[in-house]
């Protein structure tokens, strides 16, 4: 892959393996990957005064829970929540729900949150997973090996603090989504919204809304320009105004990013698919970060083997305004030792209003597929 930089910086060679480096100061660099078998395609990023300088930082934890890909995580206050998941290829773990306290002291140490009440969802995989208020809401999944088999359209929540679940499924009306897995889920004021996925047969590029108060949910417009696909970027605008799509896998990765305006219920390209300035990326992760839209990693070439095999996948970090959708130049210090290495099928939360927390995720390659259970802050430099 050709990579075509600003030519206010000049490319600049260095020890960091797979990605090619633009130097912006002394000290540091914004990095692309370059991580696909074969690309042709040349790839301009944006030149900008105005830069976000971001750093890694690796959590030490003094215990371990099991390696997993396509699971969730949560934010909520200073606790960081997993479930779900897998370690064998659509093969789900159990229902228990780990925490760590990103407060405590160093080194610190997972905890299992014993519910204390109410119905815990069954076992699953790539379901989704969002965070409101003092809750986390699990919607979907599969239960297992092949896409026609037990997917499921149910939605629970599960309150931090009182550790108690709560079975939304039946106690909510409207029209709820189809049975997926590989959607995405987010939180905009009282409201969740569902996106995309994988159902029985075919990928989804719907729109759904459901309000925690009321418990109804509501089928919002499609629009014809976005295609069906799994596991794609979607975060609520750093207002609280518009949803965005970004990327995702439909056949191909995909780097087209679109706007829901949630008030005015209507959709707007940003990017079209095979635009110069975003590379095509899948199953990544992201959140809301100092006001950007901020997605790490993700796969960005197709495993020969499919979900048995694990693809090329990505270690940067693609920035967007949150309130545009437009691009946005960061840089990461220049660290090449503390820093995750490339993954995909992978989760993160925001962590107050300016970091990214990673855990896990899908890295290797088909012959050895590897899957993580490491610990990631990105925050900004001060």
């Amino acid at each position: 892959m050709t990579v075509t930089w600003p030519q206010r910086s000049s490319r600049v060679s260095n020890h960091c393996t797979s990605v090619s480096c633009i130097s912006w100061t002394e000290s540091r660099v914004s990095c692309l990957p370059l991580f696909a078998p074969t690309c042709n395609t040349t790839y301009t990023t944006m030149s900008s005064q105005l830069v976000s300088t971001l750093a890694w930082e690796k959590v030490v934890v003094e215990n371990s829970i099991p390696e997993r890909s396509s699971h969730g995580v949560s934010v909520v206050g200073e606790t960081l929540v997993i479930f779900g998941g897998e370690n064998v290829p659509r093969t789900p773990f159990d229902n228990q729900v780990h925490a760590l306290d990103l407060s405590s002291p160093k080194p610190r140490s997972w905890t299992v949150l014993q519910p204390s009440g109410g119905e815990a969802p069954e076992p699953r995989v790539a379901h989704a997973q969002c965070t409101l208020g003092d809750n986390i809401y699990i919607s979907g999944g599969r239960q297992s090996i092949t896409m026609e088999e037990a997917p499921l359209n149910d939605l629970y929540a599960f309150n931090v603090k009182s550790l108690v679940w709560e079975n939304l499924t039946g106690t909510s009306t409207g029209t709820p989504p189809c049975p997926r897995s590989f959607h995405r889920m987010v939180s905009a004021g009282r409201k969740l919204y569902i996106f995309g996925g994988c159902a029985k047969v075919g990928r989804l590029a719907d729109l759904y809304s459901y309000d925690v108060e009321t418990k109804v949910w509501e089928e919002l417009p499609a629009f014809e320009k976005i295609s069906g696909r799994g596991g794609p970027g979607f975060l609520p605008s750093s207002d609280g105004k518009s949803l965005f799509v970004v990327g995702g896998f439909s056949g191909k990765e995909m780097n087209d990013v679109f706007r829901y305006d949630i008030e005015q219920k209507l959709w707007e390209e940003v990017y079209p698919q095979e635009n110069p300035s975003i590379r095509p990326f899948s199953v990544s992760c992201g959140a809301i970060l100092e006001g950007r839209l901020t997605f790490f990693g993700g796969e960005v070439g197709e495993s020969t083997k499919g979900h048995e095999g694990a693809g090329a996948f990505s270690a940067d970090c693609q920035t967007f305004d949150g309130v545009t959708g437009k691009m946005y130049p960061s840089t990461v210090l220049e660290d090449h030792v503390h820093k995750p290495c490339p993954r995909g099928w992978t989760s993160a939360a925001g962590w107050g209003d300016d970091k990214l927390v990673v855990f896990g995720g899908l890295t290797g390659n088909d012959d050895a597929p590897m899957r993580l259970n490491d610990v990631w802050v990105l925050k900004p430099v001060e």
